[in-house]
């Protein structure tokens, strides 16, 4: 059986009652949730309703998001036992990456991820930002607007496709650096997040992440070949502990990794996460590539294999 790249999605794609309808079909996943729900001290009830703004908030979308993903994939990969895989998380989506490959059981990863999500929701409100995702501008270009403005944290956060960066930095910097992507035609669009995640900015969460790490685990060995990393952190492949802290303040490289994926013959793709986000990228970026996307229960029944 071919090998698939599995791809899971990063912060921002939770909604509201996100997981619900899963858990009220899927018998298989209900002891991450009500662990999930013991981790977060709150009833299932109360889990699955809350609003709006309360997801938003990192503290609980990272965690949501996480126990969304990694149910997602125990149903698929409960259906496809053999089918070999190799895995790449979207910032967040690491973790699940890491759980798609029995990295560390459930129960280890989640409280790292509720502890990531408290240390980088403290930070963003001590060192609030701004992030802008820019389209179809010269990275040159972009990479030498974010030099200029070094001193006000900005840097390319996210390297999504050929066609996507996203900038992040101070509130200040971003706004400078905006009117000069205007000058030289690059669109661009505002995220709706509360920090300049992957950027200097999240410094501090990086210290406060990676002493908790060193408290609760002393080590943690090293990541598996079949998890693909961003550029940026794959030099902590073997030492995960610093690679779980620096990837805080990292870029991400979506596009360098679908180009490596591509060069170990995979051809076929799977996003898992609660919204299709990383799929249109794909796109981007390589050619003749099957994409498929799990998002629900019902798209897995739907999915087939050879």
């Amino acid at each position: 059986m071919e090998t698939v790249g599995i791809l899971f999605d990063g912060q921002g794609s939770q909604y509201y009652e996100m997981g619900k309808s899963l858990y009220n079909e899927c018998e298989l996943v209900r002891p991450f949730y009500k662990q999930l729900s013991r981790e977060l001290h709150l009833s299932l009830d109360s889990l699955f309703e809350l609003k709006e703004d309360k997801i938003k908030q990192t503290i609980f979308s990272q965690p949501l998001i996480f126990t969304f993903e990694v149910s997602l994939y125990s149903i698929f990969k409960s259906k496809y036992p053999k089918l070999a895989v190799q895995s790449y998380g979207l910032s967040l989506g690491m973790y699940s990456a890491m759980y798609a490959n029995n990295y560390l059981d459930f129960s280890q990863l989640l409280k790292i991820v509720i502890k990531r999500a408290e240390c980088m929701q403290k930070a963003s409100e001590v060192c609030p930002g701004k992030m802008i995702a820019l389209s179809n501008g010269n990275i040159d270009d972009i990479e030498f607007v974010c030099s200029q403005l070094k001193n006000e944290k900005v840097s390319v956060a996210n390297y999504n496709s050929t066609k996507q960066v996203v900038v992040g930095g101070s509130h200040m910097g971003v706004n400078k650096a905006s009117k000069l992507f205007d000058a030289l035609g690059i669109q661009q669009r505002e995220l709706q997040v509360n920090g300049a995640f992957h950027t200097a900015l999240m410094d501090i969460a990086r210290v406060e992440f990676l002493q908790f790490l060193n408290d609760k685990f002393n080590s943690l060995p090293g990541c598996s070949n079949k998890i693909s990393l961003d550029t940026s952190i794959e030099k902590y492949r073997k030492k995960a502990i610093e690679l779980c802290a620096n990837q805080i303040v990292s870029a991400t490289s979506l596009v360098d990794v679908l180009a490596h994926m591509e060069k170990l013959g995979i051809n076929r793709f799977v996003e898992i996460g609660p919204k299709i986000i990383i799929s249109r990228f794909i796109t981007d970026c390589l050619d003749n590539k099957q994409v498929d996307t799990i998002t629900s229960y019902q798209d897995i029944k739907e999915l087939s294999f050879q």
